[in-house]
């Protein structure tokens, strides 16, 4: 939950807030960005040091959830998400 994410500091207290009302989740969020946007807010330098697997580890995933999904041990919507996360874990395309 967002709460158990304050406990493992993936979330910080005080800087990171958490709405549980779906009807106010987009209203809170325009007016956290205006105001970070009013406070000067400047996106943070690009990382450099952080090992991604590359293209070779992408199609590796790729072929792996087409073969998963083949074979019917997962679903459309599995290997989607599987497929993402390759993504990410691989650093993009590159």
């Amino acid at each position: 939950s967002a709460y158990e994410a304050y406990d493992l500091n993936i979330l910080q207290k005080g800087k990171d807030i958490v709405v549980v009302n779906p009807d106010r989740q987009l209203a809170i969020a325009k007016q956290h960005a205006l105001l970070m946007a009013e406070n000067g807010y400047t996106k943070p330098i690009m990382r450099t040091d952080i090992k991604v697997l590359g293209r070779q580890a992408l199609g590796a995933f790729y072929v792996g959830t087409d073969q998963m999904f083949a074979g019917k041990y997962i679903s459309e919507h599995d290997k989607k998400i599987a497929n993402k996360l390759a993504y990410v874990m691989a650093g993009g395309d590159l």
